[in-house]
């Protein structure tokens, strides 16, 4: 049992008191999550231990909004159409205060069964910023003065017995949270790039000059900075190819080929 169980029980318990499934399979899983609330609840934050007060004891729920609400007044859909790949920055580092929202904005994506499984190490050191542009290839890194790296911690899943299953789950949550990142960056003038890591070649040297625990997974590498130039939109294809009613050949005049 871990505090991943705890949060799995809970999603799982408050999808059945919202369609009102008050059956013996409810009555059941309050009576182990309970328990397990009792030993993590420690462990928990405010918000999350209201929350689990709310679902197990049905006690008002007093919701604390996110650290970027508070402080910007945020429009998700300029953002999406106007987010771009940055890839030049000044020379100012990142302030801490703007890698805390980029984190709460990921922290509130999505995630199966609310596991919550992914992290941020924020770089700073320019050395170690070469580093991750030397094995990446990529010449335009180092020319970041902040890069983030983006970990899941694998052990949110234990539980997850398939693999495949498990996998899929990974980097569904990570995707998930990384463009939740993406859009709170381009919303507070801060420009970013997605770099991959591939798997047992990357990984294994990040892993090793950073100190990254071995259940953790690193699922990205996100050079950061202030910019003030603008970054053309690519184009996109038409959107009779991509919306399909029904089914594949009903209504679409367009498929990709």
């Amino acid at each position: 049992m871990s505090i991943a169980k705890l949060r799995i029980y809970l999603h799982i318990i408050d999808k059945q008191q919202q369609q009102q499934e008050c059956d013996d399979s409810l009555y059941s899983r309050l009576k182990k999550t309970v328990p397990l609330y009792l030993q993590y609840r420690n462990q928990l934050s405010s918000d999350e231990d209201n929350w689990c007060r709310s679902i197990l004891f049905a006690e008002e729920r007093h919701i604390s909004p996110p650290i970027s609400r508070r402080i910007y007044d945020n429009k998700i859909v300029p953002a999406i159409y106007e987010r771009r790949s940055v890839r030049k920055w000044d020379d100012k580092p990142v302030a801490k205060s703007d890698c805390v929202m980029l984190a709460d904005a990921m922290r509130w994506a999505p995630s199966s069964c609310n596991r919550q499984a992914m992290e941020m190490l924020v770089v700073r050191s320019k050395d170690k910023i070469l580093q991750l542009s030397q094995q990446k290839s990529q010449k335009f890194i180092e020319k970041a003065s902040t890069c983030i790296i983006t970990l899941l911690d694998k052990s949110a899943y234990k539980n997850t017995k398939n693999n495949a299953l498990r996998t899929y789950f990974y980097y569904m949550d990570s995707g998930m949270a990384i463009q939740n990142l993406l859009l709170q960056a381009h919303q507070s003038g801060i420009g970013a790039c997605m770099v991959n890591v591939i798997p047992d070649v990357d990984e294994v040297k990040i892993r090793a000059w950073f100190k990254i625990p071995d259940n953790y997974l690193i699922t990205g590498i996100i050079p950061i900075g202030y910019y003030s130039h603008s970054v053309n939109a690519p184009a996109r294809k038409s959107i009779e190819g991509v919306v399909h009613y029904e089914d594949w050949v009903a209504d679409s005049s367009s498929h990709s080929e």
